[in-house]
């Protein structure tokens, strides 16, 4: 696996840029505001990277990064404003800590390119990164695949010592990416709330 790890990454050609031309994604129902003075201490500990829009490029197809500047709220007033909304008062005096708030969209190669390789859907949806695909995966259709895309949020953090996690994904095909970028935000954020709550509630397993 780690020979082909490395076979692979030398094929693709990656290029980056740190603020591509996408659209700020707006979330209705915090759009506007911001979380006000919460009873809990909150953290934001990702890496630089993670906070900044880019695009990365390469035969498996193009990634695009929302970051901080693209979404309204952006993503640690997103975080805090849907705990303070829904259980600040459970998290007085606890410290919350957020390790990752990624948002992405993959778009898949044109179709041509699809006889090279086939994408491992499933293995993006995991990583949230191209380079994660097998050779003759038939987890998408090579005409699927071109006109497919698929949004990916995750979210993951720490509250208190005890690691919580959710993650989101949507697909669409000529329209519909604010809606699927959106939904999938609500869908992380609420299983982050459930996931905290159980932590909270000594409820999650260790």
């Amino acid at each position: 696996m780690r020979l082909f790890s490395m076979v692979l990454t030398g094929y693709l050609v990656v290029g980056c840029s740190t603020d591509p031309t996408v659209k700020t994604i707006t979330v209705p129902e915090y759009a506007g505001q911001s979380a006000p003075a919460t009873l809990f201490v909150f953290s934001d500990e990702r890496p630089e990277e993670q906070k900044k829009s880019r695009t990365d490029e390469g035969i498996a197809g193009t990634t695009v990064h929302w970051g901080d500047t693209r979404l309204n709220p952006s993503a640690p007033e997103l975080l805090k404003s849907a705990l303070w909304k829904t259980m600040n008062s459970r998290l007085e005096g606890k410290h919350v800590v957020l390790n990752e708030f990624s948002v992405s969209v993959w778009n898949p190669p044109p179709e041509g390119m699809g006889q090279i390789q086939q994408i491992n859907r499933d293995s993006y949806n995991a990583t949230g990164n191209l380079a994660a695909y097998l050779p003759g995966s038939i987890t998408a259709g090579i005409a699927t695949a071109a006109t497919e895309k698929t949004v990916r949020v995750r979210i993951a953090g720490v509250v208190d010592g005890r690691e919580f996690s959710s993650m989101a994904f949507g697909t669409y095909r000529m329209n519909g990416l604010d809606e699927q970028i959106q939904l999938a935000l609500s869908k992380a954020l609420n299983g982050v709330v459930s996931d905290i709550q159980l932590i909270v509630d000594g409820k999650k397993p260790e």
